[in-house]
């Protein structure tokens, strides 16, 4: 599922403002998330695989457009190092922990929902984040695209 969404997050992140896409890729997640996790409670086969495919369409959207955000946000110099500390250290601290997070919150409170609760949490993290950074980078749709052309451009 997310290969084949995921370049279409490309494509809204070119084609619309980013804050735009942004917000059309990530505030579905507080509407999918809890869906998947009724549908994977019903315990029928093919409403777990709906549900986790449709709660997988926004983030992978929003990862394809975020190497774009990144990009923009550190200078030439620092870009490379901005970038991979930028993803290892979210992916460390954030999905690396959330197995283990997820399992205490089910232990302790019996529960699916404060583990659904982490995971719109995580959302609203990321919306957070990237809202500021959008703010401070330019909204533009074709910011991304002088990026890119000012890499290409042949001095006159």
């Amino acid at each position: 599922m997310q290969v084949i969404v995921q370049p279409f997050g490309a494509v809204l992140a070119t084609k619309w403002p980013v804050r735009k896409a942004v917000l059309w890729m990530l505030l579905p997640e507080f509407v999918l998330l809890p869906l998947m996790f009724v549908l994977v409670g019903t315990g029928d086969f093919w409403l777990a695989v709906l549900g986790m495919g449709l709660a997988t369409f926004p983030h992978a959207m929003y990862y394809a457009a975020l190497a774009g955000i990144l990009a923009r946000v550190f200078p030439v110099e620092v870009r490379y190092t901005g970038m991979s500390l930028s993803y290892q250290l979210c992916t460390t601290l954030f999905a690396g922990t959330a197995p283990i997070v997820s399992q205490y919150l089910l232990t302790t409170f019996h529960s699916i929902w404060p583990v659904v609760a982490l995971g719109l949490g995580y959302t609203a993290l990321t919306l957070a984040g990237v809202l500021p950074l959008l703010a401070r980078t330019g909204d533009a749709a074709d910011d991304t695209a002088d990026v890119a052309n000012s890499r290409t451009a042949q001095p006159a």
